[in-house]
């Protein structure tokens, strides 16, 4: 498993009841598919979330043409 360190900017998922969003990112370290618990510092619900990453190749090109 790969280990992150990821500042993130969590806004709280209840979009209908609460309408916090952060002015500064959180720090999250873990690795790939941990869990992490975070409480809403608008309605003080918790929640828990994964940080999962899925490599991707991009700009692939000819080293020699």
């Amino acid at each position: 498993m790969a280990e992150y360190e990821v500042d993130l900017f969590l806004e709280c998922p209840d979009i209908d009841n609460c309408d916090y969003s952060p002015e500064e990112p959180t720090t999250i370290n873990g690795e790939d598919g941990s869990s992490h618990e975070w409480t809403c510092p608008g309605c003080g619900k918790t929640y828990l979330f994964e940080v999962v990453y899925e490599p991707e190749i991009s700009n692939m090109r000819s080293k020699s043409e």
